[in-house]
């Protein structure tokens, strides 16, 4: 029973090590819903040097039912997405002749010349037309959800902008919940970016060779706590040429 105790001991000290140092190396600025998501490198349109290119567009098409805009989420194919808008329905005006909404989420490069702050990620043009390509409105007081992911490393502080006559405006801005994710409400649509700052990455060891060599290590302790129960099992054992009982010595009334 003893030995059993000090084993699961050690598992307990060991994995309380390592989620201090995977939080260390990787810290978690906001709450994890649902699990641990791992996430995708982030996708640059115009990638820098030793990051991941290629990102994602999103194109959907929604029929119209009662002549109301329908619900929607859209979304980019990262993990998570880097952008999607999600609609609960009768945010927009439907004209009587429109059949079905069209979104589209595209990449595109950043405007060279735009001001109101620095960008970090990509910019993204979020439209939403009828089945002819016109652009629908937002009726009056209404608004859908945006949510855009930055680079690891952005800014806890970063804020969700809409491209208005060559600058950056920024919107009210909330984090998702999910880290480098943030979300707003917007009443319009167009091209959008995150706004902030990133974090260079940490120098010296790669995280994930350091989370090996302590897993390695745990590893080890365990196999020296299992060890040195068996050997304590041993010593406190039977030795050879003994048993359980000792023989009682002769008397004489045996003889």
């Amino acid at each position: 029973m003893r030995d059993r105790l000090t084993w699961a001991l050690g598992v307990l000290v060991v994995g309380l090590v390592l989620t201090a140092v995977a939080q260390a190396v990787a810290p978690v600025a906001f709450p994890l819903f649902d699990g641990v998501v791992v996430s995708d490198p982030y996708r640059y349109l115009v990638p820098p040097p030793g990051e991941e290119g290629s990102p994602t567009s999103a194109a959907t098409t929604i029929a119209i039912a009662g002549g109301v805009s329908p619900a929607f989420a859209v979304y980019t194919n990262e993990t998570p997405p880097q952008a999607e808008v999600l609609a609960h329905g009768g945010e927009l005006a439907i004209a009587t002749d429109s059949s079905a909404v069209k979104v589209t989420i595209d990449p595109i490069p950043l405007p060279s010349s735009a001001s109101g702050g620095t960008v970090a990620g990509n910019a993204y043009r979020f439209s939403v037309s009828d089945q002819t390509g016109a652009a629908l409105a937002f009726l009056p007081g209404q608004s859908v959800t945006l949510a855009m992911r930055g680079p690891a490393g952005i800014s806890a502080s970063a804020t969700i902008a809409r491209l208005v006559d060559g600058a950056w405006q920024a919107l009210p801005t909330e984090p998702s919940g999910l880290q480098d994710l943030f979300l707003t409400n917007a009443s319009a649509f167009g091209d959008f970016a995150l706004l902030g700052t990133v974090a260079a990455p940490p120098s010296g060891l790669e995280p994930q060779y350091l989370i090996l060599a302590l897993i390695g290590a745990g590893f080890t302790v365990l196999l020296g706590l299992r060890y040195g129960a068996a050997t304590r099992r041993r010593k406190g054992g039977s030795s050879p040429g003994t048993s359980g009982s000792r023989r009682k010595g002769r008397t004489p009334d045996d003889r």
